[in-house]
């Protein structure tokens, strides 16, 4: 996998960053290199940070991913912005992950009454 560039804010990066210094050379993956986020590696992760499983949790770092894209898109980033954070090269895939939310749809179809 190559390397990536990833975008923290504040939060995030505090909390890598006191992780950092306990003498691995990684933060994730019990201070070995991650070698994908799929499989094994990620469930074993998933569970050691009691985060819930079963159901719709199986989708693993999707969950993640979907969540992060939505949450930005509800704040107001835009589409571009969006793509280049999710790593996305192709614009359907960034709707995909950021879809309209029923508030942002009712606001929409409100719309049609205020006109």
């Amino acid at each position: 996998m190559p390397d990536k560039v990833i975008v923290l804010n504040d939060i995030a990066k505090s909390v890598v960053d006191s992780c950092r210094g306990n003498g691995m050379d990684y933060v994730f993956g019990d201070g070995c290199r991650l070698k994908s986020l799929n499989g094994k590696t990620w469930a074993k992760a998933w569970r050691k940070a009691g985060l819930p499983t079963g159901g719709v949790y199986s989708k693993g770092v999707h969950n993640l991913r979907h969540t992060f894209a939505a949450r930005l898109r509800m704040l107001g980033a835009g589409h571009e912005t969006r793509q280049v954070l999710m790593g996305h090269s192709n614009k359907n895939m960034t709707s995909h992950y950021s879809a309209a939310g029923i508030e942002e749809l009712l606001e929409a179809v409100q719309l049609l009454c205020n006109s």
